[in-house]
């Protein structure tokens, strides 16, 4: 059977478009037009959830074997090899938005750091706090 790309950088390419609305670092996201997991929440605009491509894996028991993973993963294993990803180090977006694969948007990193970049921009969601991040008081925990 014949392949219908020749590299995983070429499928990425083919599978994505440039947003020319966000920019981030002076280069504009690139959007997953394939396949996304579910939303994180009933009725979430695209842009919110993560790209899904389906690899196979190439050596070991499950060799040919196909699986389902993040887009932004891939792009970052297929632009950015140097990355080292795994149980401890995962592939942070700059930009902050999940949809994006742009290699130049995308970074290794800890979850802690990632963590703490959503805090600071205050996009992280907390039972603890409220919307304009004042603490609850004891009385007011349920």
């Amino acid at each position: 059977m014949a392949r219908r790309y020749a590299s995983m950088r070429e499928r990425i390419l083919k599978n994505s478009r440039i947003n020319m609305r966000n920019f981030t670092m002076g280069t504009p996201c690139r959007d997953w037009t394939g396949a996304t997991f579910p939303p994180p929440w009933p009725d979430a605009p695209r842009e919110k959830c993560y790209g899904r491509i389906g690899v196979r894996f190439k050596r070991g028991p499950r060799k040919g074997k196909g699986r389902s993973t993040q887009a932004h993963r891939e792009s970052a294993k297929a632009f950015k090899p140097w990355l080292k990803t795994g149980t401890k180090n995962i592939v942070r977006h700059l930009c902050n938005r999940p949809i994006c694969v742009q290699p130049e948007h995308l970074t290794g990193s800890e979850q802690r750091m990632n963590v703490l970049q959503c805090v600071a921009e205050g996009r992280h969601k907390t039972p603890f706090r409220r919307t304009n991040g004042e603490r609850y008081a004891a009385k007011n925990a349920t």
